[in-house]
């Protein structure tokens, strides 16, 4: 009975494999690593997860890559190994990686030295196979020439294992061991041999090739693949020694193995479809798997969160087995998809922006060919009705709501009123978004009556200032919340039936919104173009006339700041959408202030591309999420991930000093003069699961974190002499820390950095600086009393003499100023801020003088900006935190460095902007921006602040002198003279307002390209 219950187990497998396939229309979600990601990745030889979770991956002439989800490392014979041919890759017992390849032997890759068993030393002329025998806890190598050999761990060696002497006896592989690992099948040139207890016995003749298999023992059979049939052959006491099984698959079998007590068959459907399939101990297939690749998959494995790992030629691929993916555009899936929504019948239903709408009902996806006959553009979201029917928004010259019974009976209501977002509030009542400024409806009835008075409608009779309404979400307090992502958030406080709109174009902390969402506390959180802000509902009441005081941005760090699509609440998470993927925030975590989030983005093999507007539907059958992206409709399992909520354990690996890695296993460290600069190469030694969810923070002295992002090799530098201390930790989804680690280490001084030395010099230094200045006080007087005869005499060269004057005045030596204030920053090191601003400072003062002493009136552009930004660290320090600025990106401003500007142009607006705008600023940070706007023949200049304004600056008396802008505006009019096109200057007062007061400054500087500053 158990022989006809295992061949009729056999018989189940044959029909599995061998029914064809009917056409893809989904596919699970790959992570792809190639050379792309470590230059290493080539040629690949084996795959190997580890027992701590780590991948390691074989090259055929780069060693092995070991990986942690994060971070490559790479080990080859230049750090020790006894060759770059990873052919193999094996872990022993005690957690030892072993590598190598068969001409020139076989690497233990451990600290702080590999051990190597070279070819040579045990009179083989290759080894061909290597496993580890749990068994008999050991590690066998078959070879060419001494047969079979194992690792004896006392002598640190290989000795040789016995077997009987057989004329053609030499063993060339280690194939395949059962299950319990009592039995394991070697092959030799034309023979099987079974090893038992340590003791080697012939089995049969090889009756076909075996060359290029892949296989498993189950029970006393050895299954295998041959000329793509999966066949078997029984080992012990059977009548037959021959083949038994003959089993043609669909596609050509890539790999075939067996895992703990699953079996695993990977073939290629075509050319750029893999199929892995999965069984269990009883042959009957448990999962199937089918992804998009144009490499077959060479070996198969799973890691601990359930996720699959493929090896192939040229690169390896993790397999998200609870994410599946529609291609857009392809398998009948329109592209540009705006709404999902799961009928009564369990059909899921695609509305897309410009191809009409589709379902798929399980197998796949069909088109609605009588609705896209009459209906092709639809916006986002959609919802379900009391009566199972599907509605969705329709755009384009008939816009309204389509009501979908079937695909084939529909009908358009609502017509002629454009809808944007469609959601249910707390009453179970259907909310609308309008468009055209027709603010928000809640239809009194569900489903939706095609009636005029149907509606409750909040507009801009209740101060609606929104063109669009975009999104909806009601509060705790039944206050609606609302937004558009070019305008900014409102809020509709049903209390006093009252619209509050925070508008953009008013503040510079007002972020547009394009989705948000309630949590179970009635809270609101708000997806927007700058990331994720959350608004505690009872901090927020009609008299708010500030909402960035009550918005709180959440996790930059992790989540980004890239545009939210969407954002939703499904039990005790929050999902968000951007443009980098999906992210798990656990409000559990969030609200015991020690925040957790599961990072599902690119980096983890998200592949969607940017998360669509208010796309996602939850289906609480199935457990899964879909989402539509710009790239692909993805269904994610979200009962299926796990969580890693293991604590990261951080080590140090090596320090490296310009090309020198030393290797670090000691708790102090003493650098030479002048190593100022230095890595850190750090790693996670148990990681569990491979997620990339990690990132690093490291502290210098008694100074505070600081965020490294996800890199784990660390940068130090501009580091003093002495003694110093570093902490370094490792954080896990946001909230799981290492413990840091430490590491202490001195920086030895050169001779001159001796500290009574510099105090000598710098003694010295002051007094012949204070020397030097009384004397070019002297000096600086009679050219003054020279220059002004020289004034009085050429009145008709104003310009030129002004000029004269200004750079003359400007000769005070700036060598000194300059030496002294680098002596003061030596002097004040410790502080690092003032030696950053004295830094700054020196700088700025070198750019004038050097333009000064020159006689030049006018500089680069690149200098100019290099003045505004010292000039602004320095005030930012000096005003912090109520201060910040603005300036355009570096790569936009590259083509017109080039150009020539007046010297201080910029600067001295700058000045204004802090001295006499935000300086007097209550409660509010000040902001100066600075924006540059290419004319065809112009470069325009704008300076942008939010101070108290010009008018208001005088009443306070703080307007002061004025005298740099008055020189700049008396350069400008000597320059423009000398050309055709002026040099222009302007100013718009009072650009903001906020309660009734009117306040902020525009400065406009116009600079013609082509401008003559030569007025000789």
């Amino acid at each position: 009975m158990q022989f006809l219950k295992f061949y009729g187990q056999l018989l189940l497998l044959v029909l599995i494999i061998s029914l064809p396939s009917f056409a893809f229309s989904q596919f699970h979600s790959i992570k792809v690593y190639s050379a792309l990601d470590h230059p290493s990745i080539s040629n690949l030889t084996d795959i190997l997860i580890d027992k701590k979770g780590f991948i390691w991956v074989g090259t055929y002439a780069h060693g092995v890559i070991k990986f942690d989800g994060n971070q490559f490392q790479n080990y080859s014979a230049k750090d020790g190994l006894a060759s770059n041919q990873a052919i193999q890759i094996i872990e022993d017992k005690e957690g030892r990686i072993w590598t190598g390849s068969a001409e020139r032997g076989f690497s233990i890759i451990r600290k702080p030295k590999f051990k190597n068993f070279r070819t040579g030393n045990y009179k083989v002329e290759y080894f061909n196979y290597v496993v580890f025998d749990p068994r008999v806890q050991n590690v066998v190598f078959g070879s060419s020439t001494a047969g079979l050999l194992k690792y004896d761990e006392k002598l640190d060696t290989l000795i040789q294992i016995d077997f009987p002497k057989h004329e053609k006896s030499v063993i060339s592989y280690v194939r395949y061991t059962n299950q319990d690992f009592t039995k394991f099948v070697f092959q030799s040139s034309d023979s099987i041999f079974i090893l038992n207890k340590n003791k080697i016995n012939f089995h049969c003749k090889i009756i076909n090739d075996y060359s290029h298999l892949f296989g498993f023992i189950l029970g006393n059979t050895f299954f295998y693949n041959h000329k793509n049939e999966i066949k078997s052959n029984c080992l012990e006491n059977c009548k037959s020694k021959t083949a038994q099984l003959h089993v043609k698959c669909p596609g050509l079998i890539t790999y075939f193995g067996i895992k703990g007590n699953e079996v695993i068959l990977a073939y290629s459907k075509s050319k750029e479809i893999q199929v892995i399939q999965i069984f269990n101990k009883n042959l009957l297939l448990l999962k199937e798997y089918t992804i998009k690749h144009h490499y077959a998959i060479e070996k198969v494995l799973i890691d601990k969160a359930g996720n699959l790992w493929g090896m192939c030629a040229q690169n390896f691929v993790k397999v998200l087995t609870q994410m599946k993916e529609f291609v857009n555009n392809e398998s009948f899936m329109p592209p540009n998809i705006t709404s999902i929504l799961m009928d009564s019948n369990s059909n899921v239903w695609f509305s897309s922006a410009k191809d009409g709408m589709a379902y798929y009902n399980g197998h796949q996806i069909i088109p609605c060919t009588q609705i896209n006959q009459q209906f092709k553009a639809f916006l986002d979201c959609s919802f379900l009705d009391s009566k199972g029917q599907v509605n969705f928004n329709v755009s384009g010259p008939k816009p309204g709501i389509l009501v979908v019974k079937s695909p084939n009976k529909f009908k358009l209501i609502n017509k002629g009123h454009l809808s944007f977002f469609t959601t249910k509030n707390r009453k179970g009542q259907i909310v609308l978004g309008m468009g055209n400024n027709e603010g928000i409806w809640i239809s009194k009835s569900d489903p939706i009556v095609d009636t005029p008075n149907n509606f409750i409608k909040i507009g801009v009779d209740k101060g609606l200032k929104f063109l669009n309404v975009l999104t909806v979400c009601e509060d705790n307090n039944d206050n609606l919340w609302f937004g558009r992502l070019s305008q900014g958030i409102g809020v509709y406080d049903k209390a006093h039936d009252t619209i509050m709109s925070y508008m953009k174009q008013d503040s510079f902390f007002i972020p547009g919104s394009l989705c948000m969402t309630n949590d179970y506390y009635g809270n609101i959180w708000i997806g927007t173009d700058n990331g994720v802000y959350f608004a505690k509902a009872d901090n927020w009441s009609i008299k708010n006339t500030n909402l960035d005081q009550i918005l709180k941005h959440i996790s930059p760090d992790i989540i980004g700041t890239s545009l939210v699509g969407c954002i939703k609440v499904k039990d005790s998470t929050l999902y968000v959408g951007n443009s980098t993927g999906l992210y798990l925030l656990d409000l559990k975590s969030y609200y015991n202030d020690k925040i957790s989030i599961q990072s599902l983005n690119n980096d983890y093999g998200y592949s969607g591309g940017a998360v669509s507007q208010n796309s996602f539907y939850f289906d609480d059958n199935r457990k899964e999420l879909w989402l539509a992206g710009s790239e692909k409709v993805v269904c994610f399992e979200y009962n299926k991930y796990i969580v890693d909520t293991v604590v990261p354990i951080l080590a140090i690996d090596y320090v490296q000093v310009l090309d020198k890695k030393i290797d670090y296993n000691f708790e102090f460290l003493e650098l030479d003069a002048g190593a100022s600069a230095f890595f850190i190469q750090t790693y996670v030694d148990n990681i569990n699961y491979i997620y990339p969810n990690l990132t690093y923070h490291y502290k210098v002295d008694h100074f505070e974190w600081i965020f490294n992002s996800n890199k784990s090799k660390l940068e130090l530098i501009n580091l003093r002499p002495g003694k110093h201390k570093v902490q370094i930790k490792a954080v896990k989804n946001g909230n799981i820390e290492s413990v840091p680690i430490e590491m202490v280490f001195t920086i030895k001084s050169f001779w001159w950095e001796s500290k009574w030395l510099w105090w000598i010099i710098g003694g010295s230094m002051v007094f012949s600086l204070f020397y030097i200045y009384i004397k070019q006080l002297e000096v600086n007087k009679q050219k003054v009393s020279l220059l002004n005869l020289e004034y009085e005499k050429l009145v008709a060269k104003k310009e030129r003499s002004n000029l004269q004057i200004q750079a003359i005045i400007s000769q005070l030596n700036p060598h000194f100023i300059k030496n002294v204030l680098s002596w003061v920053q030596i002097r004040t090191s410790s502080d690092k801020i003032v030696t950053r601003i004295i830094g700054k400072l020196s700088q700025n003062i070198k750019l004038v003088f050097d333009n000064t002493k020159e006689g030049k009136p006018y500089h680069k552009l690149e200098n100019e900006m290099l003045l505004v930004k010292n000039y602004m660290f320095i005030q930012k320090e000096r005003f912090f935190p109520k201060l910040d600025y603005i300036l355009p990106d570096p790569e936009s401003l590259m083509p017109f460095l080039k150009y020539d500007v007046p010297l201080m142009c910029l600067q001295s607006h700058f000045e204004n902007a802090c001295e006499h705008g935000v300086k007097h600023l209550i409660n509010k940070v000040g902001i100066i921006k600075l924006i540059l706007e290419e004319e065809p023949n112009y470069l325009h200049f704008i300076i942008e602040d939010n101070g108290v304004g010009r008018e208001q600056a005088k009443i306070l008396r703080s307007s002061g002198t004025q005298r740099g802008v008055k020189m700049l505006e008396e350069l400008i009019e000597i320059f423009n003279e000398k050309n055709e096109l002026n040099l222009e200057l302007w100013y718009d007062d009072n650009i903001f307002q906020e309660n009734g007061v009117q306040f902020g400054t525009r400065v406009h500087v116009k600079i013609p390209k082509n401008y003559n500053f030569n007025i000789e």
